[in-house]
């Protein structure tokens, strides 16, 4: 990071101290480690011929995105779950890869959820009871 900070990153993206270019840098930080960690996996041959990451479910989502807050009727809430990055990795239970989806207004649990199923869960994951169907 250019600068050290004392806060996390939920507070300073709603203190507005670490601005947009305070920001960036801690977001590729995230996402490079993600992908650092499905590489290492990629890298791990299994017993059957193929890595750990093709049995593997890895979920990377934001804490929150930008859009509509139904709890306030805010069409431009930090707090939405509108609008927010999720990445997934690994082939666990038959997951699609490689693929680029436009969630429109699924929440983004249903993404996690996705991935726990494919991991072999069979519950729901809170108030989300839908997988995000391209994943699985």
């Amino acid at each position: 990071f250019p600068t050290r900070r004392s806060s996390d990153l939920h507070e300073l993206g709603h203190n507005g101290s670490a601005g947009r270019d305070g920001m960036v840098p801690m977001y590729n930080w995230h996402t490079d480690t993600f992908a650092r960690v499905a590489k290492r996996l990629d890298d791990l041959p299994d017993g059957d011929g193929g890595t750990l990451l093709d049995h593997s479910a890895l979920v990377f989502v934001q804490e929150a995105g930008r859009g509509l807050d139904p709890s306030t009727g805010n069409e431009d809430s930090p707090h939405s779950t509108e609008n927010m990055l999720a990445m997934v990795a690994g082939g666990a239970g038959g997951m699609n890869t490689g693929e680029h989806h436009d969630g429109g207004r699924a929440h983004p649990g249903s993404v996690i959820l996705s991935a726990m199923r494919g991991a072999g869960y069979e519950g729901d994951f809170g108030e989300v009871r839908e997988s995000f169907s391209p994943i699985l």
